[in-house]
């Protein structure tokens, strides 16, 4: 059985919802290699979202309760990855600027709703993770 914490002292970053040593952290943006889904997946605030399919390689994530300071589109997701590697001839598991794909994207593709919705999201210097798994697959 695994013991929980006593609810926190003020200031405290522990919760009582949590085992006994786990600690909240800060959260970071971030971009991940899903090799199930062959897709990566982009999380840009923490919040509970709902998935809007916009067409078959594009689903954004919608802040289902934004405050008035948060974006509407807090993350995405694009599909079809190993297809695009394939098409840009990128290795698979390469180091790669989430920016510097979606860059590749808009220009093979300008009229695209991909093009049209993520070339001003702002993605910073996002590297995609390629956890194990996908490197093995």
């Amino acid at each position: 059985m695994t013991a929980f914490a006593a609810p926190p002292s003020r200031g405290s970053t522990q919760t009582g919802f949590l085992p006994v040593g786990v600690e909240l952290q800060e959260f970071k943006p971030f971009a991940f290699f899903d090799a199930h889904m062959d897709c990566i997946r982009v999380v840009t605030l923490d919040r509970s979202v709902t998935e809007q399919r916009i067409d078959d390689f594009l689903t954004l994530y919608k802040t289902n309760h934004p405050s008035h300071f948060d974006p509407m589109v807090c993350g995405f997701c694009l599909k079809g990855i190993r297809h695009l590697f394939d098409e840009f001839d990128i290795d698979d598991g390469a180091e790669l600027k989430l920016a510097d794909l979606i860059d590749r994207i808009v220009k093979s593709r300008p009229q695209s709703t991909i093009a049209k919705i993520l070339g001003e999201f702002p993605l910073d210097d996002l590297v995609i993770e390629w956890p194990e798994v996908a490197k093995a697959a």
